[in-house]
């Protein structure tokens, strides 16, 4: 109801006719869902459920759950997850119980995941008196069909408890259109037509169908797998029933647990060929002075003899002699090169040298002067 100025009583404009829609803000009728440990297929799971135990004493509703040193592997570690049936969208109010004892944790940590991407935590000290205690965590948006969760992680050691968490619609205003949606950790999983029970950053839990196994479900998500079970379709798991990681059951479905990322192999590098050897690399350096011998050798700097690289003095042209200054039981092949750049390998075949002396010795022997003539041989 509100009063105009240009008349003397009230306006009414606001009726009964249009309940949808009140002040231009949409109407919001409450509607809560409670999900519980004794209310069975509400929404509420463990992990390493074998480390819970039950009691009834101070309970927020019939029985609580808390992590015990006596049962399971004793490690006081697991986690507890309520995923409320969403009827309606809206941004719920969380409220989350618990039986406080001196003896709790002092790190409960919750975490929010909400339908929208968003995620945030609340770290609860439970080591106090007052047994049934109940915490406001906020809101979140849940969407029908959606995966809006609330997890206690226990992963301090500590003994958590978890009783009933209540999730009370306060808003209906949400996003006009569904927000893209964002990419998530098992999408991967999702995406081969296989189950995703448990999703966070860096971990993902489900079952395998169509016996593929955990290396292929892990994979999927670039994860690797941390821990093979017993299952069934519709997370069931059976934690009495476990197996290696690279054991292939021959089951048609299985419980895996993946943590972290695949490692990488390590490339595999190419065999490179041979690098051709450049002639700058093969130069002295400015104070490795190198003179060449008359022999055609080399002669380093420091008095050292340095080897033969192929090459021979422009005063050493000519068709070299039997003495040349070397080793003759000394292959080319195996005389050392040093720094040489390149080097001349002989042609296959038999060497042509022979060939080539034979008409300079001819020519030399036809030069060689006579022996002087005797005085008692007879002139012809």
């Amino acid at each position: 109801m509100v009063f105009d100025s240009r008349r003397s009583g009230p306006v009414w404009f606001v009726t009964l006719l249009s309940p949808v829609t009140v002040f231009g803000q949409q109407a919001c009728p409450p509607l809560e869902v409670v999900v519980d440990n004794d209310l069975p297929r509400s929404g509420y799971r463990e992990e390493q459920a074998e480390n819970w135990e039950s009691r009834g004493v101070a309970a927020c509703n019939g029985t609580y759950r808390y992590l015990s040193r006596y049962v399971g592997d004793r490690s006081r570690r697991g986690r507890a997850i309520w995923q409320p049936a969403i009827a309606e969208d809206g941004f719920y109010a969380v409220k989350v119980s618990y039986r406080a004892t001196e003896n709790r944790t002092t790190d409960a940590k919750y975490v929010l995941i909400d339908d929208l991407g968003g995620r945030r935590e609340h770290h609860e000290n439970q080591a106090h008196a007052g047994d049934c205690t109940r915490v406001d965590l906020g809101e979140i948006f849940c969407r029908v069909g959606g995966e809006c969760r609330v997890v206690l992680d226990g992963d301090d050691g500590q003994s958590a408890s978890a009783d009933e968490t209540i999730f009370r619609r306060e808003r209906c205003d949400g996003p006009a259109q569904p927000p893209p949606p964002l990419p998530r950790p098992c999408d991967g999983i999702r995406n081969l037509g296989m189950e995703v029970c448990e999703e966070e950053e860096g971990r993902c839990a489900g079952i395998f169908s169509q016996g593929q196994g955990c290396a292929v479900y892990c994979g999927a998500a670039g994860m690797r797998c941390a821990e093979h079970l017993g299952g069934e379709p519709g997370c069931n798991r059976e934690a009495a029933n476990a197996h290696s990681c690279d054991v292939e059951t021959g089951n048609l479905s299985d419980w895996c647990a993946c943590e972290g990322e695949v490692p990488t192999p390590p490339p595999d590098v190419p065999v490179m060929p041979p690098a051709v050897p450049v002639l700058a690399d093969a130069m002295p350096a400015e104070d490795d002075v190198v003179s060449l011998r008359d022999d055609g050798g080399r002669a380093s700097s420091d008095g050292g003899q340095a080897s033969d690289i192929g090459f021979r003095p422009i005063a050493d042209l000519s068709i070299p002699g039997p003495d040349l200054g070397e080793d003759p039981s000394e292959s080319d092949s195996e005389r050392p090169r040093g720094n040489a750049a390149c080097h001349f390998s002989p042609p296959a075949g038999p060497s042509p040298t022979p060939w080539l002396l034979v008409p300079f010795l001819l020519l030399l022997g036809r030069r060689r002067p006579g022996p002087p003539q005797s005085a008692n041989r007879p002139l012809r």
